[in-house]
């Protein structure tokens, strides 16, 4: 869950905590010319009490929650400014204009996700691969059918891809991994308490760990070595559908496997393409776009 929203609910917030919490809110970007002191006076209260807030925030103390608070909130900011991806599109809206806003809402979430992309993330992940020999694929949810074309493109070009959908046999095959394999959690809201206990199995064991999670603070990250950020738009409940997440899933796994292809060009390229020409020997069109070059 995101800083702002853990700020609003206040789950838990002694009365002081609430008026800290309250205050934060509104200064918003603010913050950043703001010690811990000078919130702490602002709301007469004791620097111990910002600091208690940040550590039951999950901070050792207010500078790093500062630090991310505001990075949250540049984050937040930034995309989706005429588009609401929780209500992209109206009753009123004819089919044609549904279409239009969807194109729109994809393009947003895409540019969104790429924000939260760094080339260090890139780069270790890349390391990740040169030295394994199966990748786990490992969603509770819909997810998971989103993992199919990214092992179908893996497989042709040397790499095993499974998928799994249940958590017993997930915590089993945690159980048995070596470190030359990896694990890929797909979880939007990074609480699930199965989905936890296999990533903390894994990493008991020490078997590289990698999550699509949302952006903010969740248990599932702090297990894993890699965090990729989807596009953190969208409520759990209160959508018109899930939109975001699943853009921004295979947006992610296209960018992996792409990657991974690249770090070999021309050899993955001779691979994939012998033998999709073996399997398709037969497999023909009419329509000149799609024909292969003589």
């Amino acid at each position: 869950m995101i800083i702002e929203e853990r700020l609003k609910l206040q789950e838990g917030f002694s009365d002081v905590e609430k008026a800290i919490a309250d205050y934060i809110l509104e200064r918003g970007e603010e913050l950043k010319n703001e010690s811990a002191r000078y919130v702490a006076g602002r709301v007469y209260a004791s620097p111990s009490s910002v600091t208690r807030l940040c550590q039951r925030l999950g901070f050792d103390g207010y500078p790093d929650f500062r630090q991310a608070y505001l990075e949250e909130a540049a984050y937040l900011r930034s995309h989706f400014q005429r588009i609401d991806p929780n209500r992209p599109f109206e009753r009123k809206d004819s089919p044609l204009r549904v279409a239009s806003k969807l194109s729109a809402l994809y393009g947003e979430i895409v540019d969104d996700t790429l924000s939260l992309i760094t080339a260090q993330q890139l780069q270790a992940v890349m390391e990740l691969f040169e030295t394994c020999r199966r990748v786990h694929v490992m969603s509770l949810g819909s997810h998971a059918y989103l993992a199919y074309p990214f092992r179908e493109k893996m497989m042709k070009i040397g790499m095993e891809v499974d998928i799994m959908k249940q958590s017993d046999i997930g915590y089993y095959q945690a159980g048995i991994a070596g470190r030359d394999e990896i694990f890929l959690f797909i979880s939007y809201s990074g609480e699930l308490e199965s989905l936890l206990r296999i990533a903390a199995k894994a990493k008991s064991r020490r078997v590289p760990a990698i999550c699509f999670t949302s952006y903010g603070h969740n248990q599932l990250e702090s297990l894993c070595d890699l965090v990729f950020y989807v596009s953190t738009r969208e409520r759990l409940i209160t959508n018109l559908g899930t939109y975001g997440v699943y853009v921004s899933v295979l947006y992610l796994f296209d960018v992996l496997y792409s990657c991974w292809f690249n770090r070999n060009h021309e050899k993955n390229l001779t691979k994939k393409t012998e033998i999709s020409a073996e399997y398709q020997k037969k497999r023909r069109s009419k329509n000149p776009i799609l024909m292969e070059g003589e």
